[in-house]
């Protein structure tokens, strides 16, 4: 399956650098490491950014035990609300105002992932051990359940290697593309 694991569709509200969650008093339980496309280069993934992550260990919507989150987020309560989801506004389908729009927690739950850039000009494919998400620039391939270390390592070799990113710079689509009166790509 490839997919992204978080979507806040509100970015600025929710990734900062570790030190202005620290200043605002956040306790490290409420904030996760986030990767993003650029910085998942050459085998290997240098996050930067850090993320709210307003869920308890259950995974379940939280503000935090002592509700550490509401001043932080309070100030973005307005533009949380206007967040759309398929089924309608946030809340209308029965989502939390602070809560991400979209968690997929039954993939977040899984370790194992490989991550890759969503734009890039060479394959960069790393195999990810947990314990971070990944936003729209940076999607995961997850494999089934129960799948080994050796299985996504299998996997990320031909990923990475010249000869696949060579086939997928002919059948992928190229996005910034033109082509001229007479047919020719500019």
């Amino acid at each position: 399956v490839i997919s992204t694991i978080a979507i806040t569709r509100e970015d600025d509200a929710y990734f900062g650098w570790d030190q202005t969650w620290r200043r605002r008093g956040l306790p490290d339980e409420l904030t996760i490491v986030s990767g993003t496309g650029d910085r998942v280069r050459d085998w290997a993934t240098s996050p930067n950014v850090v993320a709210i992550f307003p869920y308890n260990p259950h995974l379940e919507a939280s503000l935090g035990a002592r509700s550490e989150l509401l001043p932080v987020l309070w100030p973005y309560k307005q533009h949380l609300l206007q967040r759309k989801e398929l089924g309608g506004y946030q809340v209308d389908v029965g989502k939390t105002w602070f809560e991400w729009n979209r968690f997929l927690k039954h993939r977040y739950i899984e370790p194992l992932s490989i991550v890759f850039a969503f734009v890039a000009t060479h394959n960069h494919f790393v195999l990810d051990r947990g314990g971070k998400v990944f936003n729209r620039s940076a999607p995961v391939i997850k494999l089934p359940s129960g799948a080994s270390v050796d299985g996504h390592l299998a996997l990320l070799g031909p990923l990475n290697s010249s000869v696949a990113c060579f086939w997928m710079q002919q059948v992928f689509h190229n996005k910034g593309s033109a082509v001229d009166e007479h047919g020719a790509r500019q």
